[in-house]
C-alpha cells in the first residue's frame, strides 16, 4: 500500500466549481488523510481567487494558456509574474505547464516557477516507457541557472 503523503490529488477548478461544497469536503477529507492537493489547469476556467484561498492546496498548476505571447508581450509575463507571486504569498508549490522551448523553461525558472512541464522535457509515453526513462535517467531535467532548483518534471 502506498503511504497517502505520497499521492497528490490534481483536481480541474472548474471540476471543483460545479458542485463546490462537496469537493471541498472531500478534499478536505483527502489532506486530512495526508494526501497533497494541486489545482490543475489554472488560468482556463473560472480562476476564482477567493477559492485558491479556501481551497488550502499544496500546489498550483498554471495551464499553458498563461505562456501564450510571453515572447512578446510584457503584458503576458507580468500576468505570469504576478500570478507566480501570488501562489507563492499563499505557499503553494507552482508548477508551469506546456513548456516547449529552452526559452520558456529558462524564463519560468527565472521567474521562480519550482516545476515545470511540458514537450520540451518530453512526450507523454506509456508507464512502461516512464519507468523505464526514470531508471536510466534520460530525460531532460536541468537545474535552474539562477536558483539551483530543478524542473522538468513531465
Amino acid at each position: 500500500m502506498m503511504p497517502s503523503e505520497l499521492l497528490t490529488l490534481e483536481v480541474t477548478e472548474t471540476m471543483e466549481m460545479r458542485d463546490w461544497k462537496k469537493a471541498k469536503r472531500i478534499i478536505d477529507d483527502l489532506k486530512a488523510a495526508g494526501c497533497k492537493i494541486a489545482i490543475d489547469d489554472f488560468g482556463t476556467g473560472f480562476s476564482s481567487l477567493a477559492y485558491l484561498r479556501a481551497m488550502k492546496a499544496h500546489e498550483l498548476k498554471i495551464d499553458r494558456s498563461l505562456l501564450t505571447g510571453l515572447e512578446h508581450s510584457a503584458e503576458a509575463r507580468l500576468l505570469l509574474r504576478s500570478v507566480l507571486e501570488m501562489a507563492h504569498n499563499l505557499h503553494l508549490c507552482v508548477t508551469i505547464e506546456g513548456i516547449e522551448t529552452e526559452w520558456q523553461a529558462q524564463l519560468v525558472c527565472d521567474m521562480g516557477a519550482e516545476n515545470a512541464q511540458g514537450f520540451w522535457y518530453g512526450r507523454p509515453v506509456s508507464p512502461d516507457e516512464a519507468l523505464k526513462n526514470a531508471m536510466t535517467a534520460n530525460s531532460r531535467i536541468e537545474p535552474c541557472r539562477t536558483s539551483g532548483r530543478s524542473i522538468g518534471s513531465n
